[in-house]
């Protein structure tokens, strides 16, 4: 369930980075090389909680929410993705290129969350087609932060409230 909902809240500039990071590390980039120890340990901090999860088979009953702490250290380790594929890249074009791709995907996160607001929480990335179709199947509203604003607009625009004062 974690690696499943991680793949549909990350922003799409994060797994950028973390395929940046990955196929780096297997072509035995020299950035990574020389970063390795820390950027284990960043690595390990972001996935030994995921791991725990699904091979104790937790329940995470709040959704994401329950693993925010790991959103930094993926956050570091996608940061060192782009930047070694950005020094693995000799050609000036395909540098623009990374560039232009991440700062397309960063602007889609930006206006996502913009657009969204006040319930960035319920924020799922366009590779799972965004909050738009993602509520149809999944429990978008775990934090339970729309109940206040629909209680409000059910009180504006609901029945009237019945008195009971000619009752006593």
């Amino acid at each position: 369930y974690a690696p499943a909902l991680l793949s549909l809240v990350l922003p799409e500039s994060i797994w950028i980075g973390l395929i940046c990071a990955i196929v780096s590390a297997l072509l035995g980039n020299r950035f990574i090389r020389s970063n390795s120890p820390s950027l284990g340990l960043i690595a390990a901090a972001a996935c030994t909680p995921i791991l725990i999860v699904v091979l104790l088979g937790a329940d995470l009953s709040d959704g994401i929410r329950q693993l925010l702490f790991i959103l930094p250290p993926l956050a570091i380790c996608a940061a060192f993705g782009i930047t070694s594929a950005f020094r693995q890249l000799a050609d000036p074009r395909a540098r623009q290129g990374l560039c232009a791709v991440v700062g397309l995907t960063l602007a889609l996160t930006a206006w996502e969350t913009i657009r969204i607001h006040p319930y960035q929480s319920s924020y799922y990335n366009h590779l799972s087609g965004t909050v738009d179709s993602a509520w149809l199947a999944y429990d978008t509203d775990a934090g339970q932060s729309s109940y206040l604003e629909g209680l409000e607009w059910i009180g504006e625009h609901g029945p009237q409230a019945v008195s009971y004062t000619h009752l006593t």
